[in-house]
C-alpha cells in the first residue's frame, strides 16, 4: 500500500515513513477475518465504529491558512502544500510545503 501511495503521489522518497504511517491508519479501519464478527482492529480496540470522513488522498494538494497576524496586507491567506498524513494524539492534518 505504501509503495502505491508513494508512486501515485510523486513525492520524494524521504516521505516514505509518512506513507507507512498513513497506510497503517487505513488498514486499522478495514474489516478483517482475524477478528470475530468481521470487526475492524480500530473497533476492537476502541469499542466504537471507526469514522473515515477525515481520510484524504495521500500526496493530494492541500492549502494551509496563514493566521492574520503572520500575513501582510497584500500577502496570500493560504500556503500550498501536499497532504502527508494525520497528526498523532490530536485532530489535524500534516502538510508538507515541498
Amino acid at each position: 500500500m505504501m509503495r502505491t501511495m508513494m508512486h501515485e503521489s510523486d513525492l520524494p522518497k524521504n516521505f516514505q515513513p509518512f506513507a507507512v504511517q498513513y497506510s497503517q491508519e487505513i488498514v486499522n479501519r478495514l474489516p478483517t477475518r482475524a477478528l470475530s464478527e468481521n470487526k475492524t482492529p480500530y473497533e476492537a480496540f476502541y469499542l466504537k465504529k471507526p469514522s473515515v470522513k477525515h481520510l484524504q488522498i495521500f500526496g493530494c494538494q492541500a492549502y494551509v491558512h496563514v493566521p492574520d497576524n503572520k500575513q501582510g496586507k497584500l500577502d496570500a491567506k493560504t500556503v500550498e502544500g501536499h497532504f502527508i498524513g494525520l497528526l498523532q494524539n490530536r485532530k489535524g492534518y500534516m502538510v508538507s510545503d515541498s
